[in-house]
């Protein structure tokens, strides 16, 4: 088999296994296990692909190099990310945040709700959180 037909037939197996794969782990992200396996997966076939085509005599020593360290590269830190999550297991899910003391909370209009705010004519109207909708001033005197 000559080195530009195991080239084309090794790179599109590679890059169909890849998109595959890839489609499960880009699905699967909320799972690092999983999704780090998924990658994994969608890496090895281009790995095989490369060791197969650096023992063509037409591949230069730099480029066999580059080839194999760079996918040797991805596929070590895929491989590292899950056994790390298969060691130490998943993290636990975080649920919703409860919003800070600088977030405003927006009044709710059905309440109605009126505030009096001490003596004198002044009183608001639907303040919540710290934030004043509105003020009502009476000109009548007691």
């Amino acid at each position: 088999m000559s080195f530009v037909t195991a080239l084309t037939l090794l790179l599109s197996i590679s890059l169909t296994a890849f998109s595959v794969f890839g489609k499960f782990t880009f699905d699967t992200r909320r799972e690092p296990v999983a999704a780090w396996g998924w990658a994994l997966a969608s890496v090895f076939p281009g790995l095989v692909a490369g060791l197969i085509l650096s023992t063509f005599p037409e591949v230069s020593v730099q480029a066999r190099n580059l080839i194999l360290g760079g996918l040797g590269a991805v596929a070590g830190l895929c491989l590292s990310i899950w056994l790390g999550y298969l060691v130490a297991g998943t993290p636990p899910a975080r649920g919703p945040t409860p919003p800070t003391s600088l977030e405003a909370t927006p009044p709710n209009p059905s309440s109605g709700s009126v505030v009096n705010q001490g003596p004198g004519s002044g009183y608001s109207v639907g303040q919540s959180g710290g934030v004043t909708i509105g003020t009502v001033e009476s000109n009548k005197k007691d």
